[in-house]
């Protein structure tokens, strides 16, 4: 009878004989001979070897990737309920951009009276304007209530006392607008130029007025003509307008908002499917960027202090050459935009008036200034600023700019001392001053915002 042999079962190889088999080493000479194996045994036992090894390279990568995400997972889960707890209470600021870049000791010397400890508390929070999304103007500042800065949910920085959202229809309601000088960075919020001259209007007049200060931070002309049509589309109507504009307008030359590039990038991404395949790896690339910035392990380490996590902001660039038919440009701009708030203003019966801000880069001698003396001072994207005022000055002298409008360019001039906190926003006396100026203009021409 025939007798069929059982399969034999191979095994990968260790370095260790197969069970059952015996090593060629122990066999006599004679037996060693005749247990080798025909070449062709020995090709198959090879050709088995090969998915031995990628059966435990697979093993290994698999332990590997399992044990990477548990820890991951473990990790963020840890770190989300931290977050968590911290997102609860009031915002912790991990750094403080100003002192950083020119020193406690010469920032101080702009806010006489003030201890170490709080001046230290109100430029951390000055140091970190914190923006969220709102359509059309493409950001805002985010709601919060610090220490010495406030900023409603309805996108204004509170003028103490502050009047109430919406607006009380029995009361004056005056809208200031304006870039970050109008906001008041670096200054608390009872220091702000809105906030002094709500306080002149309510020590000199008997009028009921309440000032909101939608002045914001990397703001110009075009946000803020937006802003006013939608505070009119959503049905919130001042019963006066003041605009103050100046040095931002040359911060932004070419016209682009200050988000214009992260939101296009954000978009490209979005539509990576559809653009060539180098740009589809750039967009998954920023989507894998996003998606750790959202993990709650990568804030607790950004928050930590680890810097090398925050990403870099875009090079600060020179006055663009050309000087003179740049800041004409941007003058004309400011006009045209003008034109189109007054236009909105007038079918809306919103009186306006339209003030032009001082700068250190005109009508001012900048030895008098705190960070010129130490050495730190640098205007960057606002030296463009100077072309710009002189052509401004220009077109008040000559008439050009019209009865509704307040041209402050010159009240430093002569001034030997020091009016601004950093290189481009005013002390509390400089804004307190303009305020002054601001109340006089509407007393004279708007008498109905104090009768006395």
């Amino acid at each position: 009878m025939f007798r069929f042999a059982r399969p034999v079962r191979r095994q990968c190889r260790r370095g260790l004989p197969v069970p059952g088999s015996l090593a060629p080493s122990s066999l006599s000479p004679d037996r060693r001979i005749a247990s080798e194996r025909p070449t062709g045994i020995d090709d198959r036992e090879n050709q088995n070897e090969v998915p031995c090894a990628m059966k435990k390279l697979y093993a290994i990568a698999a332990a590997i990737v399992l044990n990477t995400a548990a820890l991951l997972v473990a990790v963020n889960v840890v770190a989300a309920f931290f977050v968590a707890d911290r997102d609860d209470g009031p915002i912790e600021y991990s750094s403080a951009m100003l002192i950083e870049r020119y020193g406690f000791d010469v920032l101080k010397k702009a806010y006489p009276g003030w201890t170490d400890e709080n001046l230290r508390v109100l430029l951390t929070e000055s140091s970190n304007w914190l923006l969220e999304y709102e359509p059309f103007t493409q950001f805002r500042p985010a709601t919060r209530s610090d220490t010495y800065i406030t900023i409603d949910p309805a996108g204004f920085r509170v003028s103490p006392p502050q009047g109430p959202w919406p607006p009380d229809k029995d009361a004056i309601n005056l809208f200031v607008f304006g870039s970050s000088t109008t906001m008041g960075a670096g200054m608390p919020d009872v220091g702000t130029i809105p906030a002094r001259l709500q306080a002149r209007i309510h020590s000199d007049c008997r009028t009921r007025v309440n000032v909101y200060n939608f002045g914001r931070g990397l703001y110009f002309s075009t946000q803020e003509r937006i802003l006013f049509a939608q505070l009119l589309l959503s049905g919130v109507k001042p019963d006066m307008a003041v605009f103050v504009d100046g040095m931002t307008e040359f911060y932004y030359p070419d016209g682009t908002p200050e988000l214009t590039a992260r939101l296009s990038a954000f978009i490209e991404a979005a539509n990576h499917a559809k653009v060539p395949r180098q740009k589809k790896q750039e967009g998954f690339a920023s989507a894998f960027i996003r998606m750790l910035e959202a993990l709650p392990a990568y804030r607790l380490l950004q928050e930590s202090g680890m810097t090398w996590l925050t990403p870099a902001r875009a090079a600060e660039f020179e006055a663009p050459a050309g000087g003179e038919a740049a800041a004409r440009a941007v003058v004309e701009r400011w006009r045209t935009n003008r034109r189109m708030i007054q236009a909105v203003a007038t079918a809306f019966e919103v009186p306006v008036l339209f003030a032009w801000a001082p700068g250190p880069t005109y009508g001012y001698d900048i030895d008098h200034m705190n960070l010129q003396k130490a050495g730190k001072l640098d205007f960057g994207r606002l030296a463009l600023s100077a072309t710009g005022y002189r052509q401004m000055a220009e077109l008040h002298a000559g008439g050009e700019l019209g009865e509704d409008f307040l041209w402050l360019g010159d009240m430093q001039r002569g001034v030997r001392e020091n009016l601004y906190v950093d290189a481009a926003h005013y002390d509390a006396a400089f804004s307190s001053r303009i305020a002054d100026a601001l109340f006089d203009r509407l007393v004279e021409r708007h008498p109905f915002v104090c009768m006395p």
